[in-house]
């Protein structure tokens, strides 16, 4: 899971390590061990200390022992040291208790006016219950046997003002000249996780400024992407951008829960409210997540079975999501648990299909997923104390959340410009295949499809304009005794220079066809008819001039008999056809090589 499920599943996958390798790694590269002194001694110089290495814990499975019972010398061997950096007891309905043993140096003592003020403290920001049970201190410095307890933490002491709600701060007796036992005892309503520290009250104010500082920061760049993408969306129409946005507000609203933010500054708000609406909103989180996978992805068609996977893991979340405000929170939780390890491996898998078959955005989309297994896997190895705890490994899932973010939005950025690309060779493509269809590949000529389409657009057009447009045809005269004497490539060949003479001699807004055969057709728009003639007798003359030479060793000439015709408004295109074909036969009888005017034209 995201922040919770990972602490269940670092107790319930014990035995199956997340990765040996990262884990040997640590090993060696983190110095780790269980100190041999179970006193914590404060020094004046240092102000934050680790409490986990020095505790002792025992289970209460019943929750029927009291500070007079685990206190007492029968109770002193059932506690067994927690042997971590953090200490992290998984999911369980058991109470727990906890002690160990503190000594101020009596350099720390003596600092008079200097002297630090400490404070116990959970990074968490809220447990269902913890008590804190001190040791009463006389003026001598010694135990008087009895205990002060102390259930709730206190506000922000530079903004009292503000009923800030911070039930696991807790301040300490002024003085400890001899080493003192001190008891915790706590249960929750899901895991147990305490990363437990003391530190003074600089330090505190210091942490508690950084904090909100790192929550500042994590929130803007939620905001500004989930903003961004969300125009985006309006403007493109393009879904992925809107299940973007839904995945990445939610997963910040559901780390914001697991801050307390919502306990802390609502007042109706109770602990166990907090858990269901942050289990909520992760709900909700996983909902984007699995369809802005298979929109971006394209699973449908790219990877059926993932794609089939990925709807099981959204009906069952979102079967969660509707028992969220009746099923009991310890459910919900390990339920969400298993669905947020789901998630990662189902989407991941996916992904890796997908940039298998060259889906090429898929490399950030796997890039991004890997950012936030990182830092899961960082946040779980801290809460099992293999790594030791700091600002970084604690809030290293939301650092793997934003960095989520911004390289899932850098793999919205490529799609876009891959699927460009793909629409652009499309449209290059289909221009090339609309270019063939109507193109004769012998002569480059258009051929006599596009041909009968255009004349009559040409017709139109012209007429609108009231300009004049005349039609051309022309046909190698003795055609068929050329082929029949040199052979049909000899054929082919002088067609195919006759195509690049008739295309050089046209302009541009005119029309070249191969009618048929060895019928050739010119549409002139904008051009008279004693214009066009001066056209047909230039491609005549060029003709006439060539020399073919059908073999090495031989040599001929073939001539064009060609008919003109201009077009009269009101008439159909099939009736300029009839005029300009009988000049052409025209031509051929008055004994070819010529050109010959339609009589209505002339």
């Amino acid at each position: 899971m995201f922040y919770r499920g990972i602490i269940f599943l670092s107790t319930a996958l014990d035995k199956f390590s997340l990765t040996a390798f990262f884990v040997t790694m640590i090993f060696f590269l983190v110095p780790f061990s269980v100190k041999a002194d179970r006193i914590l001694r404060l020094t004046p110089g240092n102000d934050f200390y680790q409490i986990a290495p020095y505790l002792d814990i025992l289970e209460d499975k019943d929750k029927k022992w009291d500070i007079g019972d685990v206190s007492s010398p029968q109770f002193s061997k059932k506690f067994n040291p927690a042997r971590s950096q953090t200490l992290n007891l998984g999911i369980t309905s058991s109470a727990w208790w906890a002690r160990f043993t503190i000594q101020e140096s009596p350099s720390g003592i003596s600092a008079g006016a200097g002297k630090k003020e400490w404070f116990l403290e959970s990074s968490r920001p809220f447990i269902t219950s913890f008590k804190i049970y001190l040791p009463e201190i006389d003026n001598e410095g010694s135990e008087t046997g009895n205990w002060i307890l102390s259930e709730h933490g206190f506000s922000d002491r530079q903004n009292n003002e503000i009923s800030f709600r911070k039930p696991l701060l807790f301040p300490l007796p002024e003085k400890y000249e001899s080493p003192a036992t001190i008891y915790l005892r706590f249960e929750d309503i899901t895991s147990i996780f305490l990363p437990l520290t003391i530190l003074t009250e600089s330090k505190y104010m210091n942490q508690s400024k950084h904090r909100m500082l790192f929550l500042g920061i994590y929130l803007g760049i939620i905001a500004a992407l989930a903003l961004y993408n969300l125009f985006l969306f309006s403007s493109l129409k393009d879904r992925s951008y809107l299940w973007y946005s839904l995945y990445v507000i939610f997963l910040a609203l559901y780390f914001l829960g697991t801050t307390g933010s919502y306990y802390k500054y609502f007042s109706n708000f109770t602990p166990e409210k907090d858990i269901r609406l942050s289990l909520l909103f992760l709900g909700i989180a996983l909902l984007g997540a699995g369809q802005f996978t298979r929109s971006f992805l394209m699973t449908k068609l790219n990877a059926t079975k993932s794609d089939r996977m990925i709807m099981i893991l959204m009906a069952s979340t979102l079967v969660l999501i509707m028992l969220t405000p009746i099923a009991g929170v310890q459910i919900l939780h390990t339920s969400f648990s298993y669905l947020g390890l789901a998630a990662p491996i189902l989407i991941i898998g996916a992904g890796i299909v997908c940039w298998r078959q060259g889906f090429r955005p898929a490399r950030f989309f796997l890039m991004a997923w890997m950012m936030l297994c990182v830092g899961g896997l960082v946040f779980d190895l801290t809460v099992r104390g293999i790594i030791p705890f700091g600002a970084f490994t604690f809030y290293s899932l939301q650092i793997g959340s934003s960095s989520e973010a911004i390289l899932l939005s850098f793999a919205l950025a490529d799609r876009i410009k891959t699927m460009q690309h793909e629409r652009e060779e499309a449209r290059h493509g289909e221009r090339r295949y609309l270019k063939l269809a109507i193109t004769d590949s012998l002569t480059g000529l258009y051929n006599y499809r596009y041909f009968r389409s255009q004349i009559g657009l040409e017709i139109k057009r012209t007429e609108s304009l009231a300009m004049p447009l005349s039609l051309i045809l022309m046909d190698v005269d003795d055609f068929k005794k050329y082929n029949d004497s040199y052979g049909h490539p000899a054929g082919d060949k002088f067609l195919a220079s006759l195509g690049g003479i008739i295309y050089s001699s046209i302009r541009d807004s005119d029309v070249g066809c191969r009618y048929g055969g060895e019928e050739f057709a010119l549409i002139l728009p904008g051009t008279k008819v004693s214009d066009a003639a001066e056209v047909a007798e230039r491609i005549r003359s060029t003709v006439e001039k060539k020399i073919c030479t059908p073999s090495p060793n031989e040599k001929a000439r073939l001539t064009l008999s060609i008919g003109v015709a201009e077009h009269i408004p009101g008439q159909d295109p099939p009736l300029l056809i009839l005029r300009a074909d009988k000049a052409l036969y025209q031509a051929k009888h008055q004994g070819k090589n010529r050109t010959a005017l339609d009589r209505l034209s002339s």
